[in-house]
């Protein structure tokens, strides 16, 4: 049995994903081997910067009834970290099970050794050490670290780093992998078709049903029209509170807000009415609004770079098939603690580092039951969804 990981949002699950795990199934398939897919998936925090369009639970079910075997959550603040945290996070818990063989992600260029190259060059010493130089002179306020990076890059290697987004999460993903010295092999599926999660969200957001009939797995089509969307502008007075109120070097030590955005971000908010004033006016050149959506949820929530540079104690099962039990069976004594229940939590009293990441995850998700207008309930009371296929 091979047992491949797909890291992921499923922020909506849609027809580019089911063709991504039937191009896994199929090539082992080739070769005679049978295949336990297993998605570590967002929580309710998505890396763009902002609530997931529905619940945790909703998407594990969906992406099991899809064919995924295992439905296991990246939590937060991981999944909300830029691409760097998000990889880091996500090939951690990975590494802590012992029988992951594959990690396979999609990609634009669909090119894995160009990705290779460009994950080893920017952790060779030459990158590290003009990318350090480059960052202390530059003057705040002017290059986004993108472009920094990217500049480095060029004058070093005399070509870009990807621009694309699935290929720098992947480049992210190989870089944890040899920073981690992991022996998860990656493997790359080229994207194609104009299916993507940010047309699926826009579909469903604007009500246009038979649009997004066309982008997703008929299963999946059916629990999302059973389902409501999550609305990060129900968000807007709790944030506008936040960064009024705020004191301003407090709002500086969180990840994301130094450098004068503590600053912007307050100034903003005293002149914004909603979201989406806020984020028109703190944007610049350098902070993009994915950048400002993530600082904004970090401000909320106290999240620190420290905090994201742990590595995650946990894991949550979500969703699971026989496969994917089999599969949990196997990697019992693993170095993670997966949750099922609150109990599990209690019998972690003592790991103070574990305690201080899941108490921040649940003021994670009190926040997101504040954008769905519902109660602030304990969602690790929540049962899995657990199929016996």
């Amino acid at each position: 049995m091979i047992s491949i990981v797909i890291i992921c949002e499923y922020n909506l699950f849609h027809n580019g994903h089911l063709r991504q795990i039937n191009i896994i199934r199929d090539e082992f398939m080739k070769k005679g081997k049978d295949t336990t897919v297993i998605s570590l998936m967002s929580g309710n925090w998505v890396q763009r910067g902002g609530p997931a369009c529905l619940p945790a639970h909703v998407r594990a079910e969906t992406a099991l009834k899809c064919g995924t075997d295992l439905v296991l959550e990246l939590p937060f603040p991981w999944s909300s970290g830029s691409a760097e945290y998000f990889a880091r996070g996500a090939i951690d818990i990975l590494n802590s099970f012992k029988s992951v063989d594959y990690l396979c992600f999609g990609s634009e260029s669909g090119d894995l050794g160009v990705l290779t190259g460009a994950a080893d060059n920017i952790l060779s010493d030459a990158y590290i050490t003009a990318y350090a130089k480059a960052k202390k002179q530059r003057r705040s306020g002017t290059v986004s670290e993108i472009i920094l990076r990217d500049d480095i890059y060029f004058q070093l290697y005399g070509k870009r780093l990807p621009v694309l987004p699935n290929d720098i999460l992947g480049l992210e993903y190989l870089r944890a992998l040899r920073m981690t010295g992991s022996r998860v092999k990656p493997m790359v599926v080229l994207r194609e078709g104009n299916e993507t999660a940010t047309e699926s969200r826009r579909m469903l957001y604007g009500g246009n049903l038979e649009g997004l009939r066309t982008l997703v797995p008929c299963e999946a089509f059916e629990i999302y029209m059973q389902n409501r969307a999550t609305c990060f502008d129900k968000l807007g007075t709790a944030v506008l509170a936040r960064l009024r109120l705020a004191d301003r070097d407090e709002l500086a030590s969180f990840e994301g807000a130094a450098g004068g955005l503590a600053g912007r971000l307050c100034n903003s908010a005293a002149k914004a009415s909603n979201l989406n004033e806020l984020f028109e006016m703190a944007a610049t050149k350098r902070y993009t609004n994915a950048r400002l959506r993530r600082t904004v949820i970090n401000c909320m929530l106290k999240v620190t770079a420290g905090n994201l540079k742990e590595r995650p104690r946990f894991t949550r099962l979500l969703a699971a098939n026989k496969k994917g039990t089999d599969f949990l069976r196997s990697n019992r004594g693993s170095d993670i603690i997966i949750l099922t229940k609150p109990s599990h939590v209690k019998r972690h009293q003592d790991d103070a580092v574990f305690i201080d990441q899941i108490n921040r995850r649940q003021r994670s998700e009190a926040l997101y039951s504040l954008a769905r207008s519902e109660s602030a309930e304990d969602d690790l009371r929540r049962t899995p969804f657990i199929s016996n296929d």
